[in-house]
């Protein structure tokens, strides 16, 4: 009955604070209702959308299982048996990422690989039992961490890459191993794994400032939420650096994306 599969167990934040402004618009406002809710799903069919753009080629079966039916949760869940299940799940988190901070939500959540059931909209297992765990006791942050074994299985299925340059970027740039030694997926430095052009990069960065701004204003009514604004400030503040070095030069200087990063300052 279990498979050993690969999961990511992720959770919403601000989903809640979402589903409030929609029954607080209700009096006459059923358009913004409507906006509202539907920002709040779309962001996984446009990951899924970019994902199949980027790699038109990827492995497709029936192995992969997606709930996203949970008030405030999303389940990805890869059969090891699966073809690419390693790099599958990863780029799939990472896109999710990335398209959730463009609608103004972060997600917090745990990739593991255990035993698991997960058929149609049934889940259960330990799998699920440790990733729930980790992610309320350890992710802590707007963040996507590892469990010990993912490294591991990463390097140990390299065919089941695209390429051998594909998975040495992805440790390098995406799979990072933050301050409390857990390595998690790193959306903010990972952007131009999914976004090739400027202008996409441009409108990442004005996403993300926006973001954590949105945290500040919040920390005086929960405490709680300061954690994960400096958090999240120290890694916008680490790659705003890294990519005015790469963009702010004499090759990019007309570019829009040159005029708003060489005035910006860090938060």
């Amino acid at each position: 009955m279990y498979q050993e599969r690969l999961l990511a167990f992720i959770d919403i934040l601000g989903f809640s604070a979402a589903i409030n402004n929609t029954v607080q618009s209700i009096e006459g406002k059923k358009r913004e209702i409507k906006d509202e809710t539907q920002k709040i799903y779309c962001f996984f069919e446009e990951a899924q959308s970019l994902l199949d753009k980027k790699y038109p080629d990827r492995t497709k079966s029936e192995n992969i299982r997606v709930v996203n039916h949970f008030s405030d949760s999303i389940v990805i869940s890869y059969s090891m048996a699966e073809e690419a299940a390693i790099f599958s799940i990863l780029t799939e988190i990472l896109f999710l990422c990335v398209t959730a901070l463009q609608k103004n939500f972060l997600l917090r959540g745990a990739v593991v690989c255990n035993k698991l059931y997960h058929e149609d909209n049934i889940i259960f297992g330990p799998a699920l039992v440790k990733a729930s765990d980790m992610e309320k006791k350890l992710a802590i942050y707007p963040r996507i961490v590892l469990n010990d074994d993912i490294l591991d299985i990463v390097d140990k299925h390299q065919s089941k890459w695209p390429s051998k340059t594909t998975q040495a970027q992805f440790k390098k740039n995406i799979l990072t191993k933050d301050f409390d030694g857990l390595y998690y997926v790193n959306y903010v430095d990972g952007i131009n794994f999914v976004i090739n052009d400027k202008d996409g990069i441009l409108v990442y960065f004005k996403s993300l400032r926006t973001s954590i701004i949105k945290l500040e204003r919040f920390i005086k009514e929960d405490m709680s939420i300061k954690s994960k604004y400096l958090w999240l400030k120290t890694k916008y503040n680490i790659t705003l650096q890294k990519y005015k070095k790469k963009y702010c030069n004499a090759e990019s200087k007309s570019s829009e994306l040159y005029e708003y990063l060489s005035k910006l300052e860090s938060l």
